[in-house]
């Protein structure tokens, strides 16, 4: 019953890419398997119907064994309305779904996945041979930290890359391994090195059902393994990670200088002048001194800002200006997303303008874009009007 819940109370962050992710879960008698999708709305053809915009998706998953005999097949068809035009066009909404597929206990199936636009063609699939296990230790499968803590499971698509510094991998395991250790490390890979083991350790289980919190701090972009064992089950997770604040040369004056709006002018000063060796240990105290809840692996005040800093570099950006420094930019780092954004593109004899509200704050801040070139400067309140991250 608890797998067939979790199955049903999966939900998928949206991704630029269509994506298809299968996950195995531990059944007594069963192989089940999680087949997750997201495609964005950008890769969706909408049709105007009334004052919605309608496009439908249909997935198809058939798995054979290693005689060819069909185990599974069967199709669903889901339907994706947006209010406008500008949702139809979306790389962030999108429409994603998950299927619980349960087979006959077998050791391998191929499975072949189709996702089709019924507006359009096939958008992506997949044709790939797993080996099916079902007992020991499940798949190890990334979830959304915040959705975790507010009690939702909610899988994190990795097919592109992963910019958190922080993984959660969710796991089962037999009830005889109940009290037992699970022992993990991560690796760096290289293409023409041995992989390093930048991070180790253990975790004791207390139940069937448990979960890996793993800090990417500090861990520079590039190719990672991560290894799981428990007793004679080993399970891996791979990713690459593609953070925008990683400590890597390319990236770390500009991450640097987006600490403004909340560092002291010495402690930027000191992260500037730092030697690469020891960037990501100033970096760590610059952090720990601000954690709210220190002791525990997850950074309430850093996550929260490095995700504001990356939503304003990837929304506001200018040419080579980035987000952070914009004047949107800069509030919606500091006050986060507006509870709600009044545009107006083309008002006559009016230059292209925003009302952004913080109905809560009781501020209504106006951006005017006096140049035509997407530059919205804060003309209200006043830019030395006091506001606090």
């Amino acid at each position: 019953m608890k797998v067939l819940m979790f199955a049903l109370m999966l939900q998928i962050p949206i991704s630029r890419e269509p994506v298809i992710s299968l996950y195995q879960l531990l059944s007594p008698d069963k192989s089940k398997v999680v087949v997750s999708f997201d495609v964005p709305n950008s890769k969706l053809v909408f049709k105007k119907l009334g004052q919605e915009y309608k496009a439908q998706v249909e997935l198809r998953i058939s798995v054979y064994d290693r005689k060819k005999e069909l185990l599974y097949d069967d199709y669903w068809v889901y339907s994706n309305d947006v209010r406008s035009y500008s949702l139809s066009k979306s790389t962030e909404e999108g429409l994603s779904r998950s299927v619980l597929v349960s087979l006959p206990r077998k050791d391998r199936a191929r499975f072949y996945i189709r996702l089709v636009d019924r507006n359009a063609d096939e958008i992506v699939s997949l044709d790939t041979l797993i080996d099916l296990y079902g007992h020991g230790l499940s798949d190890l499968i990334p979830l959304s930290l915040d959705d975790f803590r507010e009690g939702r499971k909610k899988i994190l698509l990795v097919g592109r890359g992963i910019d958190i510094d922080t993984l959660l991998l969710y796991f089962q395991v037999d009830s005889i391994f109940a009290g037992s250790t699970c022992a993990w490390t991560l690796e760096r890979s290289y293409r023409r090195k041995k992989p390093e083991i930048p991070l180790r350790g253990e975790k004791a289980l207390s139940s069937h059902e448990d979960t890996l919190l793993v800090s990417l701090s500090g861990l520079t972009n590039g190719d990672y393994l991560l290894r799981a064992s428990v007793g004679k089950e080993e399970r891996t997770f791979r990713f690459r990670r593609q953070a925008l604040w990683s400590l890597d040369d390319k990236n770390y004056r500009r991450l640097i200088g987006s600490l403004v709006y909340i560092a002291e002018p010495e402690e930027l000063k000191k992260l500037r002048e730092a030697p690469p060796g020891e960037r990501e240990k100033l970096w760590n105290e610059f952090w720990e001194k601000r954690d709210p809840t220190p002791g525990t692996p997850y950074n309430e005040v850093k996550e929260e800002y490095l995700e504001r800093v990356a939503y304003a570099n990837e929304h506001f950006s200018l040419g080579r200006w980035p987000g952070y420094k914009t004047d949107r930019g800069r509030i919606y780092i500091l006050l986060g997303p507006p509870d709600e954004i009044e545009d107006h593109p083309f008002d006559v004899d009016a230059y292209p303008y925003q009302i952004w509200y913080y109905h809560t704050k009781r501020l209504a801040l106006i951006f005017v874009d006096q140049s035509g070139a997407g530059d919205y400067v804060l003309v209200y309140p006043p830019y030395d009007f006091n506001f606090e991250f």
